[in-house]
């Protein structure tokens, strides 16, 4: 499944641990994300477990789990606007090429919150975020997660990290509906390694510290 950098590697730590306790080898499966919700219900897989934002319209289509993160959408801004961009309101201009993924809430944000703005899609995290870069795009508007990794490993004068949430999103597993026992379960367990601290130790080693930047290609992850 496509992601946020920071979030996927949490989410395969977190796939773990819960594979640990339910005494089985866990499997992950890659996913296209605009894809990922009828490959559930079809049942490629079991659970969506890669940082997928609660909202109305995916509740009409599949059961959520107990929120384990909030985040919100941030903007990557090309450098040649920092005068005149200081807020995501600022895009709200057909002027300015506003970049995001479709399918995600980042492309809804977009669209509902700043809809003057000219948008563009990009299949992947990597492909918006490098349009900035290179002054092909003003602007990918994109989760803090994502955001804040790229722009710290991929240090450049031409980009401008507006790190300031816009939106707040909880992040769920999401499951097929109606398996209340599935749900009872997973509930259960993030109740679990929260109170254990396991939730707070990979926390603070993907979010809190960057010693693990260094081992990372963010060319690689096709992406959330």
């Amino acid at each position: 499944k496509g992601r946020k950098l920071s979030l996927m590697v949490f989410d395969i730590d977190m796939g773990i641990e819960m594979a640990r306790t339910l005494g089985v080898k866990p499997v992950f499966v890659d996913t296209l994300w605009p894809s990922i919700i009828p490959a559930l219900n079809l049942g490629r897989f079991d659970i969506i477990f890669g940082g997928m934002s609660v909202t109305e319209e995916r509740k009409k289509k599949v059961d959520f789990a107990d929120s384990f993160m909030t985040i919100g959408q941030t903007v990557l801004l090309n450098a040649r606007h920092k005068q005149a961009v200081t807020s995501y309101k600022d895009l709200n201009d057909p002027k300015y090429l506003v970049v995001s993924k479709p399918g995600t809430t980042g492309e809804e944000a977009v669209k509902k919150m700043i809809p003057q703005a000219t948008y563009e899609t990009a299949d992947t995290e990597i492909e918006g975020a490098m349009r900035v870069v290179e002054g092909t795009a003003d602007a990918f508007v994109y989760d803090f997660p994502f955001n804040a990794v790229f722009s710290a490993m991929h240090p450049s004068d031409q980009l401008v990290f507006l790190d300031e949430p816009f939106t707040k999103e909880p992040l769920a597993w999401a499951i097929r509906k109606n398996d209340p026992d599935f749900m009872k379960f997973l509930n259960d367990f993030l109740a679990q390694i929260k109170a254990d601290g396991r939730f707070d130790k990979m926390y603070q080693k993907w979010f809190k510290s960057s010693e693990w930047f260094q081992y990372v290609r963010l060319d690689w992850v096709q992406a959330d």
